[in-house]
């Protein structure tokens, strides 16, 4: 089943971490195994701090990367949808501890953060306000999709 989750920050993000990392029962809705998912939504603050993920073309991320940043932002939901070409095509089994201890880490660390980050992929430059909420309505979209018990 669906859930329909809203994340607002870093610490909404990391709650619903330390839930599942008590879960003795995932499942998830869709397409993409638990591990994918966590997988996925780390790529963001990864490249936030690294900046080691392949841009956008630069008209895309000024043109239609703005547009979509600023659309999410208003709406403070990420609807489903967005083509991704990046994105798995099939189910994958992940190991999905390693993947959350990592989703978990580069959270705790974007946390903490001052000064710049690096430029999404898509979205283009944020600041950490923005980059923040990105994130959370990002991760809260795709665990929405995750069931636990």
């Amino acid at each position: 089943m669906y859930r329909n989750l809203r994340f607002k920050s870093y610490d909404d993000i990391l709650s619903e971490i330390a839930k599942l990392e008590k879960a003795k029962n995932v499942k998830t809705v869709g397409l993409w195994s638990y591990g994918q998912i966590l997988q996925h939504v780390a790529v963001g603050p990864e490249s936030n701090l690294t900046g080691k993920i392949k841009l956008a073309p630069w008209l895309v991320r000024v043109i239609f990367g703005k547009f979509f940043k600023n659309k999410i932002l208003k709406k403070d939901f990420m609807e489903a949808g967005l083509d991704n070409p990046e994105a798995a095509k099939e189910r994958i089994e992940l190991d999905p501890k390693p993947e959350l201890e990592k989703l978990k880490t580069l959270i705790n660390q974007l946390k903490t953060h001052k000064g710049e980050l690096f430029e999404h992929p898509f979205y283009g430059k944020s600041d950490l306000q923005e980059t923040e909420k990105l994130n959370a309505l990002h991760i809260a979209h795709h665990f929405s999709y995750i069931n636990y018990e």
